[in-house]
């Protein structure tokens, strides 16, 4: 299956194992921009200047589109289970309206042979 990550880009290490479960269970996987910088220090507004400049969103949204499925990361963020920010939860959206399957990372860690 073809599948886009999506998620809080404060967690992409995360999405890199995410990725590589996936990748060993035969699938094909799409990663949001890797603008190269420690997520887990830069603020969300240098990060949302940053998809602007590299025109990210649009990027990502591309991948959606040529996606079976978008895999949601919707790890706990700032005290709140199972996260689903602002960028997120357009992309379900997006995907919904296209028709795409939507799994979220939850449901995801707790079937030992990935997505089915």
């Amino acid at each position: 299956m073809k599948i886009t990550i999506c998620g809080s880009m404060l967690y992409f290490g995360k999405f890199k194992e995410v990725e590589k479960k996936l990748l060993e269970s035969g699938h094909t996987v799409f990663m949001p921009v890797d603008f190269g910088v420690d997520y887990t220090t830069i603020s969300n507004e240098d990060c949302g200047q940053l998809k602007k400049e590299k025109n990210a969103i649009k990027e990502h949204f591309e991948k959606i589109k040529k996606s079976e499925a978008i895999l949601v990361c919707n790890f706990n963020k700032n005290g709140i289970d199972n996260y689903i920010g602002g960028n997120s939860f357009l992309e379900i959206g997006f995907a919904y309206i296209l028709g795409k399957k939507i799994f979220y990372s939850t449901l995801f860690q707790k079937c030992p042979t990935g997505l089915k």
